[in-house]
């Protein structure tokens, strides 16, 4: 019996001294996540303020984009996973990479800019891709895409980062770099559904149509033709006539006049930059030849 109890304890002594040594290597865990958790804030908060606070924006950006360069190239989709990836989310989304680079900003980019050659695909060009994506709008960087090898864990932001809505634009040349890139992407994406396997043929078509915004083609002075037929090759991939949601059109018979039946489709018809856009179209429809229907 009390060889039993020796043997108990010396037990619960090992089994203290494992818990105790595995709370170590969680508080040292802890500890080394600790300053990406403080950047992450110290961005949340420059982005509260505003434009007040660009100068530690443009410092904070370039933190994040140091860090990324010095990752494990193999850890990558792990570090995504952790605040460092948050804060990278946060300044994509919230455009802080579209301001003014600092000297530091320009080595640092002609430094990335070596490891682009490779592609994105090669975990050394993943990691490039991080950096810059805090660094550079994706308007001042020249990148292609082969999105079927692309890595998925990055395929949402990523996206994001190529076709994210610009609100403004402050350039002679800005609008028609931002629509070009816009249609170069989509194309990649496009070229990617014909050769990838149907489930991420409809993740691919499905963040591209949840990120992609045309308004700033109806405002440049190329036709937006392009992009529009694009668009709907997105649409027909993700909903082909097999699984279509919406009951076949029933419009009846043609008029006794003979005039062609049209059927304007949109969300809705309020007062917006697409509504006065697209008026031109409806008010030179030839009413002796058609007939046409708003339709919400």
């Amino acid at each position: 019996m009390r060889g039993l109890v020796k043997s108990s304890v010396r037990f619960l002594g090992i089994l203290n001294v494992m818990t105790f040594a595995s709370s170590l290597m969680d508080s040292s865990a802890s500890l080394k996540s600790y300053p990406e958790i403080q950047l992450l804030e110290q961005i949340r908060r420059v982005i509260a303020l505003g434009p007040q606070a660009h100068g530690s924006a443009i410092r904070l950006r370039r933190e994040v984009a140091e860090r990324w360069m010095a990752s494990d190239k193999l850890a990558l989709e792990s570090r995504f996973n952790t605040a460092l990836g948050e804060a990278t989310r946060e300044l994509v989304e919230t455009a802080l990479n579209n301001l003014p680079s600092a000297p530091e900003d320009l080595r640092m980019l002609d430094k990335i800019a070596e490891e682009f050659p490779n592609g994105f695909t090669t975990p050394e060009g993943v990691r490039a891709l991080l950096a810059t994506m805090c660094l550079r709008p994706a308007d001042r960087i020249e990148m292609a895409f082969d999105f079927s090898s692309f890595p998925e864990w990055l395929m949402s932001s990523t996206m994001c980062y190529l076709l994210l809505r610009r609100n403004f634009f402050a350039w002679p040349g800005d609008l028609e770099r931002h629509c070009a890139r816009l249609n170069r992407a989509v194309a990649s994406a496009l070229r990617a559904i014909e050769v990838s396997d149907p489930e991420k043929a409809n993740m691919i078509a499905a963040l591209c149509l949840g990120y992609l915004v045309l308004v700033p083609f109806y405002f440049q002075e190329a036709s937006p033709t392009s992009i529009i037929k694009k668009r709907a090759q997105l649409f027909s991939c993700l909903y082909p006539p097999s699984r279509s949601f919406l009951p076949p059109p029933a419009f009846g018979p043609a008029a006794a006049s003979g005039r062609i039946r049209l059927g304007i489709l949109r969300p809705n018809f309020n007062h917006s930059a697409e509504s006065y856009a697209t008026l031109p179209i409806s008010e030179h429809l030839d009413r002796g030849a058609s007939i046409s229907h708003c339709l919400p």
